[in-house]
């Protein structure tokens, strides 16, 4: 078995921070909507799939009504549900690019500064 150099673990670890950063990340989302980061992060909303809350909305009305304004009846809340395409988009996709990323980026430098060399 060979060695891994620091920079390989580096990337594990910081890899695996990751994925348990947004594993983290997003189900706080589905649990919390709208949460902090979902309002910090407006991109975050297209890895979900989204359905109605027929309980929010009904509630809405009723509050609406009560205080006499005026509401749609056509206004419908959304709340985030689980997407495994979303949740592997965001989890495991930076991963499987950042890697092949990194060495390419790293190659390309070595690559060029041994052409200063010769």
């Amino acid at each position: 078995m060979t060695k891994l150099n620091g920079w390989v673990r580096l990337g594990i670890v910081m890899s695996t921070v990751w994925i348990a950063l947004a594993t983290f990340v997003y189900v706080n989302e589905i649990i919390n909507h709208p949460s902090f980061v979902g309002s910090q992060v407006p991109t975050l909303h297209g890895y979900f799939h989204w359905v109605d809350d027929l309980n929010a909305t009904a509630k809405a009305h009723a509050e609406a009504k009560a205080r006499g304004r005026d509401f749609s009846e056509r206004y419908v809340f959304q709340r985030p549900t689980f997407s495994p395409l979303g949740y592997a988009a965001l989890a495991f996709l930076p991963v499987l690019i950042g890697w092949p990323g990194t060495y390419t980026i790293v190659w390309a430098f070595r690559w060029v500064s041994q052409g200063f060399r010769t």
